[in-house]
């Protein structure tokens, strides 16, 4: 999940922090002996009694190693990414703010109405390559609800509210499984309030490098096996080898991968 710079920017800065904090206080008291005496004192102090303090100070003086390791193998969304998006985010149309509690989670109110709800012609829900392309998208009247990191399942909730309202038309465009591992079972919930749509169109994920793309995608183009309204667009196969088409990332599109993104979608569509 490819993160902004100034996220990346403010882990780094905590991390730092945590480093500095391990290095002061248990690192520098372990090596130079010090820990080990106060330990034996505490432990005189009450009557011998044993404690884990000696595993608890190893395991959190390695504990920042590990953060730092992490934080190096994480992927930093390219500047002119996080810009196209930021230019983008005002042409999509998302659920209304106002939810309920149900346990730990929210889901939106569906407001009672008598009057029928104007169905989308084309309702698109994805992530943030879906995102980038907003704009061009909605100019061919699609209406695109993306969002950054989103989650299969984040997609799956969408869907069930917008079925809810009676906004779904013919057409929907589904393009999810950018940001981690999916499984089928959640595909099946993204499908759940599909099933009167004509026409889905699926778009498989290209995440170079990645260890879950190839799986994600084994599961998005099996869908047609299980739902007869579904058609895959294999975006992965159709970019292969287009690096032109895409930020330094090789994930989001820029504008010459944009148009091959959005044509693509047309065409299925018909337009």
């Amino acid at each position: 999940m490819p993160l902004e710079p100034r996220e990346f920017v403010a882990l780094m800065a905590i991390t730092l922090v945590m480093t500095e904090a391990s290095y002061q206080f248990i690192e520098t008291p372990i090596r130079t002996g010090r820990a080990l005496t106060r330990y034996r004192a505490w432990r005189a102090r009450n009557g011998g009694v044993r404690g884990p303090l000696p595993v608890v100070l190893a395991t959190l003086a390695i504990v920042p190693v590990f953060s730092i390791v992490s934080m190096a193998g994480a992927r930093v969304m390219p500047e002119e990414v996080a810009g196209n998006l930021e230019e983008n985010s005002g042409a999509v149309v998302t659920i209304p703010p106002t939810t309920v509690p149900v346990g730990s989670t929210t889901v939106p109110v569906i407001a009672s109405t008598t009057v029928p709800a104007t169905k989308f012609d084309v309702f698109a829900v994805g992530d943030s390559v879906m995102l980038g392309s907003a704009r061009k998208l909605t100019s061919y009247g699609i209406t695109v609800d993306a969002a950054k990191n989103r989650q299969v399942s984040s997609g799956a909730q969408v869907l069930d509210y917008r079925n809810k309202t009676g906004e779904l038309g013919s057409n929907v465009v589904i393009h999810l499984g950018t940001n981690g591992r999916t499984t089928e079972s959640t595909f099946d919930l993204v499908m759940k309030p599909l099933s009167k749509v004509q026409r889905v169109i699926v778009l498989t994920v290209r995440v170079p490098g990645s260890q879950y793309s190839d799986k994600n995608n084994a599961i998005i183009t099996a869908l047609p096996l299980k739902y007869p309204n579904v058609t895959i667009l294999d975006w992965e196969a159709l970019s292969k080898g287009r690096k032109d088409w895409f930020a330094s990332d090789g994930i989001h599109p820029n504008a010459v991968g944009q148009d091959n993104y959005v044509g693509f979608i047309l065409k299925a569509l018909g337009r």
